[in-house]
């Protein structure tokens, strides 16, 4: 299959400067100083060429992957910086979605200035969110985020599990809300420059994932918690009379993915009614064991996923 050559313009874009990082041949960077040619060099081995056609400007071919395209930056040092833009899908969730019959997958660590992220990777990415052990309060969203653009990724779908603050959402239902609120700090890639984005769900990918599965429904609101502890029955309460679910991961990813321009909607697994909702006394194990009984269900989902939006 033939490469494909795209303009891309070097100057800088301060949402989003990935600097001095070389990402398994994806992402790289010219060094202050550095003579030209030097960065062709280094991408030679990665059959990526890079033909200086203006002093800010480069025409950037990748094959044989057309799919992925490498754009040029400079980041606050100087840099020139590379980073990836294609038509990949990603997959962010626990570790239920490896349950699932997945395309083969490599795992990878992808770096990223924000921190490392565990990929897996093929013909699509999958990110387990937790990274193993992390509890939502500490979980790297930026990296996770960054790592997928630098891979390539464009749209996102994130499996989550969530609390329902109402009885007609019942442990077992499955949601894909349409919004969503953060009753906490929202981490962002805008940390020095005054840029402002327009978060949320995206349409269109809401309605192809909602034909994925009889079981699930469009709707609700999904309100996010910093975690790890649960919210109080007064706490839930009051978020009750504003959103439909309750999760502590979601809403920073959607945020995230908007900054970048990656477009994200989520599935939600109720695994247990929220604080005081239900006469269940909620407790880490049993939200374990509940996402142990549905996984069969989030694997035949994700297998669609893969299959209708690869």
């Amino acid at each position: 299959m033939p490469g494909r050559s795209y303009l891309a313009s070097s100057g800088f874009s301060p949402g989003f400067a990935l600097y001095s990082q070389v990402v398994s041949g994806i992402g790289s960077t010219r060094k202050p100083g550095e003579a030209p040619g030097s960065l062709e060099k280094r991408h030679a081995q990665y059959n990526v060429s890079f033909h200086q056609t203006h002093p800010k400007n480069y025409i950037v071919e990748r094959k044989p992957s057309p799919s992925i395209i490498l754009r040029t930056d400079r980041s606050t040092d100087g840099s020139q910086i590379c980073y990836g833009a294609g038509t990949m899908l990603g997959i962010i969730g626990g570790t239920s979605l490896f349950f699932a019959d997945l395309p083969p997958l490599e795992e990878k660590i992808i770096p990223t200035p924000y921190g490392k992220a565990l990929v897996y990777t093929g013909d699509i990415c999958l990110i387990p969110r937790h990274q193993n052990t992390l509890p939502p309060h500490n979980i790297n969203h930026r990296a996770h985020i960054a790592a997928l653009k630098i891979l390539g990724v464009d749209r996102i779908v994130a499996f989550g599990s969530v609390g329902s603050l109402h009885v007609k959402y019942p442990p077992g239902s499955l949601l894909i809300p349409k919004d969503f609120i953060s009753w906490g700090k929202i981490p962002t890639f805008h940390d020095t420059t005054m840029v402002h984005v327009m978060p949320g769900f995206d349409h269109n990918l809401i309605i192809a994932l909602a034909n994925m599965h009889p079981d699930i429904k469009i709707g609700g609101t999904y309100i996010q918690t910093t975690g790890p502890r649960f919210e109080t029955v007064a706490e839930v309460q009051t978020l009750s009379r504003i959103a439909d679910m309750v999760g502590m991961t979601v809403a920073s990813e959607a945020t995230l993915a908007a900054e970048l321009k990656i477009k994200i909607a989520a599935i939600c697994t109720v695994d247990n009614y929220a604080n005081g909702i239900g006469d269940e006394l909620i407790s880490y194990e049993t939200i374990v064991a509940a996402a142990k009984e549905g996984s069969a269900r989030i694997s035949l989902i994700l297998e669609r996923v893969v299959e209708e939006l690869q």
